[in-house]
């Protein structure tokens, strides 16, 4: 009787929370979560408990049986039960985020990816009992020790900070993405126009050249690296130079605004930075975004080495 009574009694819980669960799914349809991932509980609770339950009528279906049969079935329960345990641990299903920073808004969790994937950073925001997702901001295999997100609305950027360590190494990261849609400041500190940095590469497929810029900003200064590579281009060198690298300080220009065009003829407007030693260089900048660089250079550098007098980076 007390079985019958116990049966019956997990059977109710069962329901309840396969119904709280068929709720949740149907309520968080676009990726939500309840606050605290409660809505992650509910769906290990429910299954527990409704594999619980299978397992009480299981055994009461199977009393009268022979005591061989009875032990086959109950082995061959427990091993489908730990099998699915096992694959439900490697993909996840009943796994639950790690909540690594909030505050009264905003919440931001580490959701593991596979094992060859890193594990994505998403920002939700928090309505109610609903945590709703924003978007991604950044991925990584591992938690940080430390995570931080300052909000600035006025000039439209969260800044994180978070501090890391692996393999006896620790280091710091500031990076910055728009409030507004969730995308990374690539190369633009937006808390000072003046001061970024960035890398950027030009390819010409026609003569397989290829070169690459390391610039840095600081105010009107620009801190150039600037290597050009000439081992595919098909040359007979008489120098037998294959590879360059330019470095050193090119000065903002002073006067009124200029404009370039990009490839569909839509111009921007530029800051030009210009660097004359030996050689004559000018970085033509995308002013606001600073992701197209164009370089200009003089008859003379162009030719010393074996570059366009104009070439586009990205």
């Amino acid at each position: 009787m007390r079985i019958k009574i116990l049966r019956r009694v997990i059977g109710i819980i069962a329901l309840v929370l396969l119904v709280m669960g068929l709720m949740c799914i149907f309520i968080l349809d676009d990726g939500s979560h309840l606050i605290y991932q409660i809505d992650v509980w509910i769906y290990r609770a429910a299954f527990f408990m409704v594999v619980f339950y299978g397992i009480l009528c299981l055994f009461y279906a199977i009393r009268n049986l022979h005591w061989a049969l009875k032990l086959l079935i109950s082995v061959v329960t427990v091993l489908g039960i730990c099998y699915f345990l096992f694959v439900a641990a490697i993909v996840g299903v009943l796994g639950k985020d790690t909540r690594i920073w909030s505050n009264d808004r905003y919440v931001v969790y580490h959701e593991p990816n596979s094992m060859i994937d890193p594990g994505l950073f998403v920002m939700y925001k928090q309505d109610g009992l609903i945590e709703k997702p924003c978007y991604t901001v950044g991925s990584e295999f591992g938690n940080p020790d430390k995570y931080e997100c300052f909000f600035d609305e006025e000039r439209d950027f969260i800044r994180i900070e978070a501090d890391w360590a692996f393999d006896g190494r620790s280091w710091h990261t500031t990076t910055f993405y728009r409030l507004s849609d969730g995308k990374l400041y690539v190369h633009q500190n937006p808390m000072d126009s003046s001061l970024w940095s960035g890398r950027y590469s030009s390819y010409d497929k026609n003569t397989s050249l290829r070169q690459q810029l390391e610039v840095e900003s600081v105010h009107d200064t620009l801190i150039f690296n600037y290597y050009i590579d000439l081992r595919d281009v098909k040359l007979d060198l008489e120098d037998g130079e294959k590879e360059y690298t330019l470095k050193g300080r090119a000065f903002l220009k002073k006067g009124d605004a200029e404009t370039d065009e990009d490839k569909h003829g839509n111009a921007y407007l530029v800051d030009e930075y210009i660097y004359e030693d030996e050689d004559y260089i000018a970085f033509r900048i995308q002013a606001v975004t600073h992701d197209i660089i164009r370089v200009v250079v003089d008859d003379a550098t162009a030719a010393r080495y074996h570059i366009p007098t104009s070439s586009i980076f990205y």
